[in-house]
């Protein structure tokens, strides 16, 4: 929560961009996400931080990042 705080004192929106079920299931193996996407993307949407989140389904947010051009990236662990 700390982050997403931070992250919205660096600009005017804050875009979370949030692993895909599939991608989770190809970084962390067959057993994750403990919570879907539809889950986890609801959750970071009520967070008042939060103004939009986009779910991708790459390994890494590298082509989302290209197709938004954001000013700021802040990325957490």
């Amino acid at each position: 929560m700390e982050l997403l705080k931070f992250c919205k004192t660096q600009g005017d929106h804050v875009v979370v961009g949030l692993n895909s079920d599939s991608s989770v299931r190809d970084l962390k193996g067959d057993d994750r996400p403990i919570f879907n996407q539809d889950d986890r993307k609801a959750l970071l949407e009520a967070l008042i931080y939060v103004d939009r989140v986009i779910i991708f389904e790459d390994e890494t947010p590298l082509s989302l990042i290209m197709m938004i051009k954001p000013d700021i990236i802040v990325k957490g662990d």
